[in-house]
């Protein structure tokens, strides 16, 4: 704990220093969801879960209570595809387009063949019948996981039978169909399961503990580091992803539930009726279908849902980037897949435009080939350009030279290059991790109102945040002689700020209408010792108590004098350095600040 004045203490007890509002969202729904597009595509059943999007054009789902799978095309035509399940629930297609299906009365999780044939999976373990199998996935290498739920059909009028294990299980049944791995045994009520795009991380909700667990999943198969992804006030049941990586989450109170992969929540989709599955389908995977207890819906998507496997398995499949999502400049240096099937060796494209990477073949000499090779990771050998859409295509080569021509992904590098986002911070003083170690601020310095940080831990705000888990308490004094109050970081890296078209600063920060109205500034600093401090146009700012963004053109600083090929540190503060200031006290929230590679017309003043 940091020692602290006796004014601190007075201002904390007074409940100046601190305080919480609602997570705000990071994102809005709005940019996942296309407006006024949820329908209702077929109805008149009795409980629908188990929505599956098959490669062919069509979705299956069942009817657990009507003991039925049904079969929609888009002409709307809904036909009988299997009479009786099994009362079947969760299903789920594999690499070779074989549904998988988990049947309540016959406690067994089925593969329907492509000529018909229903075989048994599983239905045992150790020498003991499941439970009551509930929903299922299958991962890329063929893998199939699936959660077991004793009386999870009991609702429905679905005779359970006696229970012989005595615990609910998360199961993984080997490619090869010969091993059944018991993964985790201590969850109350698992049911829904998604995996992330990159199939890094398996979330399994637990219906009735109202909570969506999060593990990683191992090279080989297993699971590791459970933890908590979020809670709902509902009952979380069935779940996707898309390719960016948000969970769909249905929530039988509130509707279908969308957090991106950091868990914080965007948004909801709400349907007429409770829903208790949802899975992606159509055309072009960006129709988002919902299973909710008579009918089936659908609403259109601006993204794609992540595909589970290719269609194909003699194509390779992406890992990394995941196809349609926006990475960080410094988090991609390599692209990453899985092998298809047969393939000995992979021809690499890569390049900036959809259709000349559709278009190359190994004869290319305009860079978009990168050569064959026998690893499944290519490393990039250029710095790749902020803002910009890439695409890439893996050709998969089998043994007698014959090429199978891979699938067209993309992602896109964000246009910013983060200078801080306070998410590495930590309450660990002894490593040196705590916020007010890196950022400087007025801690017994007497012409400097200014605290980083909570005195208690956590010292980072986790609630007040805009993006990610945490946020920069900015607490600030100038009273009693004090005129300013700020807080400094060195930087040692990204101090070239003319990199890569670099064109502004940009920040976000949050208020309070109880906060004295002092001027919000910003201040760098060159190793030449020259600053410049640019103060926001609102010279109420610090009054505002929403998350706004504020982005100062670098030519800003620029025309102050500071050389910006050499930027050492930056200053956030409350006041004025010139010593006339109105005086007063109050708590600043400060997230995500970044360096943009664009500069729209933006007023600021400075000083």
């Amino acid at each position: 704990m940091r020692q602290m004045s006796f004014l601190q203490m007075a201002l904390l007890l007074f409940g100046i220093i601190g305080g919480s509002v609602l997570r705000s969202q990071a994102a809005s729904i709005d940019e996942l969801v296309e407006a006024d597009t949820l329908e209702q595509i077929a109805t008149g059943f009795s409980f629908t879960e188990g929505p599956a999007w098959h490669p062919d054009g069509y979705l299956l789902f069942s009817d657990i209570p009507g003991n039925t799978i049904y079969k929609w095309l888009p002409d709307g035509r809904v036909e009988t595809f299997r009479s009786p399940s099994g009362h079947a629930n969760g299903l789920t297609f594999d690499r070779h387009g074989r549904l998988i299906a988990c049947e309540h009365s016959n406690r067994r999780v089925s593969r329907t063949e492509l000529d018909g044939t229903i075989v048994t999976l599983v239905s045992e373990y150790n020498g003991s019948r499941l439970n009551s199998p509930n929903d299922a996935v299958v991962k890329s290498d063929g893998g199939v996981y699936f959660t077991d739920l004793y009386g999870s059909g009991v609702g429905l009028g679905i005779p359970t039978g006696i229970q012989e294990l005595p615990f609910n299980g998360v199961y993984r049944l080997s490619p090869d169909g010969e091993t059944l791995e018991l993964l985790e045994a201590d969850i109350h009520t698992p049911n829904g399961l998604a995996f992330s795009p990159d199939k890094r991380v398996l979330y399994v909700a637990d219906i009735m503990n109202s909570t969506v667990y999060a593990f990683d999943v191992q090279p080989d198969g297993l699971l590791a580091n459970r933890r908590v992804f979020t809670h709902l006030s509902g009952y979380p049941d069935g779940m996707t992803v898309d390719m960016r990586g948000n969970l769909y989450v249905t929530d039988s109170m509130l509707g279908v539930q969308v957090y991106d992969s950091e868990g914080i929540h965007l948004g909801d989709i709400v349907t007429p009726e409770p829903p208790a599955n949802c899975a992606f389908g159509g055309a072009d995977n960006r129709t988002l279908f919902i299973t909710a207890v008579t009918s089936v819906y659908r609403v259109q998507m601006k993204v794609q849902g992540a595909l589970p496997y290719p269609a194909d398995p003699e194509k390779a499949l992406a890992v990394a980037p995941a196809p349609g999502i926006t990475v960080n400049q410094s988090e991609i240096d390599s692209l990453v897949w899985i092998a298809g099937e047969t393939a000995v060796q992979h021809d690499v494209y890569f390049g900036t435009d959809f259709n000349d990477v559709d278009n190359a073949d190994v004869a290319d000499t305009t860079g978009i080939y990168r050569g064959r090779q026998n690893t499944v990771i290519y490393t990039l050998p250029e710095a790749l350009e902020l803002g910009r859409n890439y695409y890439w295509r893996i050709d998969e080569v089998k043994a007698d030279n014959t090429i199978h021509k891979g699938d067209i992904w993309s992602f896109t590098v964000a246009d910013y290059l983060i200078v801080d986002d306070f998410e590495s911070y930590t309450d660990d003083e002894g490593a040196g991790e705590a916020i007010y170690q890196t950022w400087i601020d007025g801690f017994g310095i007497a012409d400097n109102g200014a605290q980083v940080g909570y005195l208690f831990r956590p010292y980072c705000e986790q609630t007040i945040v805009h993006g990610g888990f945490q946020s920069m308490p900015l607490l600030y004094v100038n009273e009693a002689g004090v005129t300013n109050s700020e807080a400094t970081l060195t930087l040692t890296s990204l101090r070239d700020w003319t990199q890569a078209g670099l064109a502004e600063l940009s920040l976000w920060f949050q208020g309070n209408p109880s906060n004295a109205a002092e001027p919000l500034y910003v201040g760098v600093s060159s190793s030449a010792g020259i600053s410049a401090v640019v103060t926001h146009d609102d010279s109420s700012a610090a009054t505002v108590r929403s998350w706004m963004q504020w982005r100062i053109p670098l030519q800003a600083f620029a025309d102050l004098g500071i050389n910006l090929t050499d930027v050492d540190e930056l200053a956030i503060g409350l006041g004025s350095k010139g010593g006339a200031a109105l005086g007063g006290s109050g708590t600043m929230y400060i997230d995500d600040i970044r360096l943009y590679a664009s500069s729209p017309e933006i007023a600021v003043s400075w000083e």
